[in-house]
């Protein structure tokens, strides 16, 4: 029995000795998010939004903010939202994302994250969120 036991137990390595694992380059790295974008402007402040990253977690975008005007502007704040493309409806926003303080001919970056909650709710839009519009308008 005692042999048999060491027997069990020389097999069972050599079987994970024999094991193999995959180089990275043979990973899979996820397919890059769809190119979505909107933009809008205040007047003094143009914005451009940008999804950067989608993943059944997270849903992220990075909201660039350009003064294109030869002095400082008060900060603009914007929310990014989604609409089902066939009625309209609002189905998630974002926080209030703000630029911040804009010297001349500056930009500013913010970002927009849509998690737990938000990121459920934005399953209605598809798998690549074919069935939405994105909208980044000014906070009223």
């Amino acid at each position: 029995m005692k042999y048999l036991a060491l027997l069990v137990i020389a097999l069972s390595l050599i079987s994970c000795a024999q094991t193999t694992w995959p180089p990275p380059s043979a990973i899979e790295n996820p397919p890059p998010p769809p190119v979505i974008i909107s933009s809008g402007t205040s007047g003094e402040v143009d914005w451009s939004c940008q999804l950067t990253e989608l993943n059944p977690a997270l849903a992220m975008a990075a909201c660039d903010f350009q003064n294109k005007l030869p002095r400082a502007v008060p900060p603009v704040c914007i929310t990014l939202a989604f609409f089902d493309d066939k009625g309209g409806d609002l189905v998630v926003e974002s926080r209030p994302l703000c630029s911040g303080l804009l010297p001349a001919h500056h930009l500013s970056t913010n970002y927009a994250a849509f998690q737990k909650e938000k990121r459920v709710a934005l399953r209605k839009c598809g798998d690549d969120l074919h069935l939405c519009v994105m909208l980044a308008g000014a906070v009223q």
